[in-house]
């Protein structure tokens, strides 16, 4: 029994020290491709072809609201479909829309999008080369957070989760020191 228990104890703490170091990787991609993307706005970067965004407006409500951060992922232009929520290029901005109609003319494609609070369709069509990717999840925690939160406020929990972080870490290499 208390190897089992041991057995159970030391898979808990490599998954979660595994948890703990994706979610650093994570923070650290996504704040050099929004640096990059801040200084560049007309290239979208997506190395890993991913990215988080934030929606600057509130012309998907109620499916996405202003201030959403939202998971973008390449997608080939053949798989997308009527429905679809994507984000492309448009004068320089990244904006975000349902796909409402898709046309194929030999090898080029166009898309017609509507943000599901506008009125009317967008007043242009896509082509295949404007589009960014698919829009895979939002994130809603962010989005309550942003709303409830401070700056001043999420100065402090950003502190208080490094100071956590670094107390971890130290935990962690004292208990292996401890057991060699």
């Amino acid at each position: 029994m208390s190897k089992m228990k041991f057995s159970l104890k030391k898979t808990m703490k490599i998954f979660l020290e595994g948890l703990f170091f994706l979610f650093v990787l994570l923070i650290a991609y996504f704040s050099i491709t929004g640096f990059i993307y801040r200084n560049n706005p007309k290239e979208v970067p997506m190395p890993l072809g991913f990215n988080m965004f934030t929606v600057l407006t509130g012309s998907m409500q109620p499916y996405l609201s202003q201030g959403d951060k939202v998971i973008i992922v390449k997608t080939d232009v053949e798989k997308l479909q009527i429905g679809d929520v994507i984000s492309f290029q448009n004068e320089g901005m990244l904006v975000t829309h349902r796909i409402v109609e898709i046309n194929k003319d030999y090898n080029d494609w166009t898309f017609q999008t509507k943000g599901d609070y506008n009125n009317a369709n967008d007043r242009f069509l896509l082509s295949s080369d404007q589009i960014v990717g698919k829009v895979a999840f939002r994130l809603v925690p962010m989005n309550f957070i942003q709303k409830h939160f401070t700056p001043r406020h999420l100065i402090l929990l950003t502190g208080f989760g490094f100071v956590v972080a670094i107390f971890y870490v130290t935990y962690l290499y004292l208990n292996r020191k401890r057991q060699y």
